[in-house]
């Protein structure tokens, strides 16, 4: 079995397959039913099991006979394969709208007419046992409330299938290991795969920065006020999800993701979400939380810009473009919505969604360039609280190291801030803990600042910003006017 799945539920599956006697196929068709990876319509398998307890009880409440829904249930879904084909005869024997052949069932009833292979539903019932014996019973509730259901109303096959569609999606949320990304990810790999050949950059799953303004805009268009922030993140997960999967293979749906995590060495857990990205991301992030507000190092705007960026690593590198335009529309979006939350305050709807107060891209390009020159001072200054007193450092030039030191000095007496006119003890103390932080900053400040000069190189920013502005403005008016 490849599917990814915790060892009690392989355990619940192969306990199916043994009872039942399933083949290697029949097996392998109950795991991907388990994990969500039947395509093209993975409900199918529901859609089989409840169309036929819906027509036999159908034939049951013809016949006048009493019964209880849950044990006729329980009694076709648990019944050995030899023994099925006769049940199913007898309990809709007297019907003549229900017929049980060699090759399946035939039904025709006033709104539930279908037609079904023996081998499909042998598929459905032991896709169906799951939810009675599997999961240690955490689907039997969910399993029951699908049969009270179609006992009370002929026609509520389609309402058995939701309940029992949520009721195993919920569970695989909380059970597989990349189950909470499916229903993140399914738009965006749909999106993915339905452009057309021509704008395939690079591949089926390639993406660009195009790309993910395009699929914001899809995402308008079907009425989802999704933040573009939200969908450069989106991106952003999936691929490192993809550089995760090292085997990856076969991926055309969302679900299949789970099948490829099964060729992961590492185990599921809240581990397995967190990528060398993601790592990379929590440090920074933990680094702006080190740093002490006295001395006022970073103000409250400095910590915002360096929490973006890390918020979006490792964007801030390879779609830096993407990452400027989350800084200079992402504000404009957060204004409209925090306007419709409270109902007032500001500019109306209809002036701000012409992104006339958006920061322009040399507006962002000067915060940060200013913001690295400030983490480049108080590296100086660090240093020079360090390595003041003049004792040679092993490995570093005794002369260059000088000059570091003279600059920092001089970088801490023209700093204008609070708290820095500390006793330069109590301030050396401070700063040889934060040291590594102030780094850690500096580093993805620069390298963002690095990739903002390189897109100005190949287009001005001021053209790429006089190009970008109409797009926003034009698919904000659409989410919100």
């Amino acid at each position: 079995m490849d599917q990814p799945v915790d060892e009690q539920t392989a355990s619940d599956l192969a306990a199916i397959a043994e009872s039942r006697r399933l083949t290697a196929l029949q097996s392998h068709m109950l795991a991907r039913n388990v994990t969500g990876a039947v395509r093209p319509n993975r409900d199918i398998h529901l859609w089989v099991l409840a169309h036929l307890l819906s027509a036999v009880f159908f034939c049951r409440h013809s016949a006048k006979a009493a019964f209880d829904p849950a044990d006729c249930a329980l009694e076709i879904v648990l019944a050995p394969g030899a023994e099925r084909r006769a049940l199913l005869a007898r309990l809709c024997e007297g019907h003549k709208d229900v017929r049980v052949t060699a090759e399946g069932v035939v039904a025709a009833l006033p709104g539930l007419a279908f037609e079904t292979t023996s081998a499909r539903i042998e598929d459905a019932l032991a896709f169906g046992e799951f939810f009675v014996t599997g999961a240690d019973g955490a689907l039997f509730a969910c399993f029951r409330e699908a049969v009270l259901a179609l006992a009370a109303a002929p026609d509520a096959a389609r309402d058995a299938v939701g309940i029992l569609s949520r009721g195993i999606a919920k569970w695989r949320r909380e059970r597989l290991p990349l189950g909470r990304h499916e229903r993140l990810f399914s738009a965006l790999i749909g999106f993915l795969l339905n452009r057309p050949a021509a704008e395939r950059r690079g591949g089926l799953l390639a993406f660009d920065d195009a790309d993910i303004v395009a699929f914001w805009r899809q995402c308008v268009d079907r009425g989802d006020r999704l933040m573009f922030r939200t969908a450069v993140e989106r991106f952003r997960d999936f691929a490192a999800l993809v550089r995760r999967l090292q085997a990856l293979r076969n991926l055309h749906s969302a679900a299949d993701l789970d099948i490829v995590a099964a060729h992961l060495q590492t185990a599921a857990g809240d581990d397995f979400y967190l990528s060398e990205e993601g790592a990379a991301e929590a440090s920074v992030l933990q680094a702006l939380k080190s740093v002490p507000d006295d001395p006022n190092a970073l103000k409250g705007v400095e910590r915002d810009l360096v929490a973006t960026l890390a918020g979006l690593m490792p964007f801030h590198r390879e779609r830096s473009l993407s990452v400027l335009r989350v800084l200079a529309f992402g504000p404009v979006q957060s204004g409209i919505a925090n306007r419709l939350r409270r109902g007032g305050g500001g500019p109306g709807v209809e002036v701000r969604v012409t992104c006339a107060d958006a920061w322009s891209y040399e507006a962002v390009q000067s915060r940060f360039v200013e913001l690295r020159a400030h983490l480049e001072t108080l590296r100086l200054i660090a240093a020079a609280l360090r390595f003041g007193d003049g004792a040679p450092v092993e490995g570093v030039d005794p002369d260059a190291l000088a000059q570091a030191v003279a600059r920092g000095n001089l970088a801490l007496k023209r700093l204008r801030r609070a708290g820095f006119d500390r006793p330069r003890a109590e301030l050396a103390e401070i700063f040889a803990g934060i040291d590594g932080a102030v780094t850690d900053c500096a580093a993805v400040v620069s390298d963002f600042t690095a990739e903002i000069d390189r897109l100005g190189e190949r287009q001005t920013l001021a053209a790429r910003f006089g190009g970008d502005k109409p797009v926003f403005a034009e698919i904000l008016t659409r989410a919100y006017t």
